[in-house]
Parts: structure tokens; C-alpha cells; sequence
């Protein structure tokens, strides 16, 4: 194994939404994963945008700050007639604007392969997922949707890393 797989990663997971970002930091040290937070982030939507969007950048910043990830992992949008995928795309954004002024490489992953990869079923419940990623880090009880997605794209992001998944 060469000297740059064996060093330590840290690993920031993010599911971007505007009512809920869910975010999942995972360590890789020596090919053992260490779970190190997890949580959603939340804004009103009685909230004028600017607001929430100022909210989540705030919250995203000072997550930075705290975990100090090598590399963010971000969930892929996928066209929907959906009204809030415009919002949604706003806090894509900022997180890619955050990565970009601190230096992190973003990987961009779909819902589809991060379930085939995770749970061998790209079609995988989010009570599957929830419990996969409660297995794999050895937590004591299954995350909450959102933190678990942002866990399992960490933990994607670590396997990459290691070249034991495709890129």
C-alpha cells in the first residue's frame, strides 16, 4: 500500500437540502473508518431565503471549522418536477463556493449509485440505508434519514479514496 493510502482522511458527507442538510464526517485511518459527527441542519420555511440560505451558511462554516475535512462528498441532484430543486441547487452552491475557497476536492455522487454501493440496491429503502450506515460505523442506533445518506457518502467517499469502490 503506498505511503498517501495509509495516511489519515477526514471525510465530509452533505446532502443538501434547504428544509434539512443532512451532514456525516467520517475519519479513515489505516483502513478503519471512525465515526466522528453527524446531524441536519434545518431552516424554516416561513424563513425569507436569503435568511435561510445566510442560516445554512453559517452553520456550514462553522462545520468546516470544526471537522476540517480532505474531502466533501455531495449528493447529485437529479431533474424532478419539483419546485424546491432551484433552492436546493442554491445550497449546492454554497457548498461548492465553501469547498472552493478552502482548497477541498468534491466528489458529486447520485442517490442511485450511493444506494447500489452501500446496500447493493440502488432502489434501497431509507430504513435500509439507515441501518447500514448504524453497522458500519458501529453506532448504537440507526442515524436520522438525512444524516444517515450524508454518513453513507462520507463512507463512499473513503472507500473511493482507498480505490476500493468505482469512481
Amino acid at each position: 500500500m503506498t505511503a498517501a493510502k495509509e495516511q489519515s482522511i477526514v471525510i465530509l458527507g452533505i446532502d443538501p437540502g434547504i428544509a434539512k442538510l443532512g451532514y456525516g464526517c467520517v475519519r479513515n485511518s489505516k483502513n478503519a473508518l471512525t465515526y466522528i459527527t453527524s446531524g441536519v441542519f434545518t431552516s424554516s420555511p416561513s424563513t425569507a431565503p436569503e435568511k435561510r440560505l445566510a442560516g445554512l451558511w453559517k452553520d456550514l462554516t462553522l462545520l468546516y471549522k470544526n471537522v476540517r475535512p480532505d474531502r466533501v462528498v455531495v449528493e447529485r441532484l437529479f431533474p424532478a418536477p419539483n419546485t424546491t430543486l432551484h433552492r436546493v441547487n442554491e445550497v449546492r452552491g454554497m457548498i461548492l463556493l465553501l469547498c472552493g475557497l478552502q482548497n477541498i476536492p468534491v466528489e458529486e455522487v447520485s442517490p442511485r449509485a450511493l444506494k447500489s454501493v452501500t446496500t447493493r440496491f440502488g432502489g434501497a429503502p431509507k430504513l435500509q440505508m439507515r441501518r447500514t450506515v448504524q453497522r458500519l460505523l458501529d453506532m448504537p442506533s440507526p442515524p436520522p434519514a438525512d444524516a444517515a445518506d450524508a454518513l453513507a457518502l462520507a463512507i463512499l467517499g473513503s472507500a473511493r479514496h482507498l480505490g476500493i469502490a468505482k469512481s
